[in-house]
């Protein structure tokens, strides 16, 4: 009976840093830039900016995403706000933080959850 749980746990622990390794390193093999991506966005919405605000504009935000810093650093530094379910700010949309974005879609995906076990029970 230990022995099952302690598998499940451990189990359970690779599985959750196999999924993080991906969520992490994905994105990073796409080869587009997040930062690149947003400003397309900014000047989509009819915004100008001149090369020195730009450049100001990706130096901002490669700070305050970490983006600068080594591969590995970033890596380690997410694995940390993950352990310590910090999830930070949206670079998509900034200055929204991850978690309120969580807590707006929570309900709906619970609802969404109930509804479709309950179809599935019936079924």
């Amino acid at each position: 009976m230990v022995i099952r749980l302690f598998n499940r746990l451990v189990l359970t622990v690779f599985v959750l840093f196999t999924a993080t390794t991906i969520n992490f390193f994905l994105p990073r093999l796409s080869g587009n830039d997040p930062v690149a991506e947003r400003l397309a966005q900014l000047g989509d919405s009819g915004g100008s900016l001149s090369t020195d605000a730009l450049s100001a504009l990706i130096e901002s935000y490669d700070e305050r995403f970490g983006l600068g810093l080594p591969i590995r650093q970033q890596y380690l530094n997410y694995l940390g706000d993950m352990a310590r379910f910090d999830f930070g700010y949206s670079i998509s949309y900034f200055p929204t933080r991850v978690w309120d974005m969580i807590a707006q879609a929570l309900p709906w995906t619970i609802g969404l959850m109930l509804s479709t076990t309950l179809i599935a029970f019936i079924l």
